[in-house]
């Protein structure tokens, strides 16, 4: 059996986990980094989405479900398990989240002046990713 760590290990946030035995994949959360020294941590997830076989989340914490959209668009075809109220609440808590990103983006676009194109379009990414997740 191998445990790999891609989150929350020296930090409290961005629950992600990979437990792997007989060459099957099995993730434990796949949680966004918060706070302003982690933010930057949410861009690359750090191994191959398309390799994980299970994605068990444990709870609806943001910081345990905040990625499963990224985790979706790299590829992850498997299944996801979870209970109906965990189910329930972080689709709440993911479309809330991806409403106060694009609120913030557009924000920012207002009252800033970047001095460079940003690269990722997290908001709209998220947006399109819980759309079609929950509502088809």
């Amino acid at each position: 059996m191998k445990i790999q760590s891609f989150g929350a290990a020296r930090t409290v946030t961005g629950s992600c986990h990979i437990v792997q035995k007989n060459g099957v994949k099995v993730m434990i959360d796949c949680g966004l980094f918060q706070g302003k020294d982690e933010e930057s941590k949410n861009y690359d997830l750090g191994f191959n989405p398309e390799e994980i076989d299970y994605l068990i989340l444990t709870h609806a914490h943001l910081d345990h479900c905040g990625r499963i959209p990224m985790l979706i668009k790299g590829g992850f075809k498997g299944k996801i398990y979870c209970t109906k109220p965990t189910f329930q609440l972080a689709r709440l808590i993911m479309l809330d989240t991806a409403k106060i990103m694009l609120e913030d983006s557009k924000h920012d676009l207002k009252y800033c002046q970047p001095i460079f194109f940003p690269t990722h379009p997290l908001p709209q990414f998220y947006i399109l990713i819980y759309f079609f997740i929950f509502f088809f």
